[in-house]
């Protein structure tokens, strides 16, 4: 593992000829994780920090939380799990 900009890279080392390769691909990876969780993913309210500053997005949730509107993901997470296993 070594440090570069943005994080580390982690590489596997063949002892024998000592090649250097990545650990993974990080698209391979990107992808397989937005096709795991983000594909299905349920919110009670979502905001974009890529847009909005910390302080947008908090008076955001502050504003949802007290609209009173129902907080059901979780619960249609449930839902969609028992029928999965059914």
């Amino acid at each position: 593992m070594k440090s570069v900009k943005g994080g580390y890279e982690f590489v596997l080392v063949d002892a024998e000829t000592r090649a250097r390769t990545p650990a993974f691909d990080p698209q391979k990876l990107a992808a397989a994780l937005w096709l795991a969780t983000g594909q299905k993913a349920v919110y009670d309210l979502e905001v974009d920090t890529s847009l909005l500053s910390p302080r947008e997005c908090a008076l955001r949730i502050v504003s949802h939380v007290q609209s009173g509107s129902p907080a059901d993901a979780f619960d249609q997470i449930r839902r969609r799990r028992g029928a999965q296993e059914s």
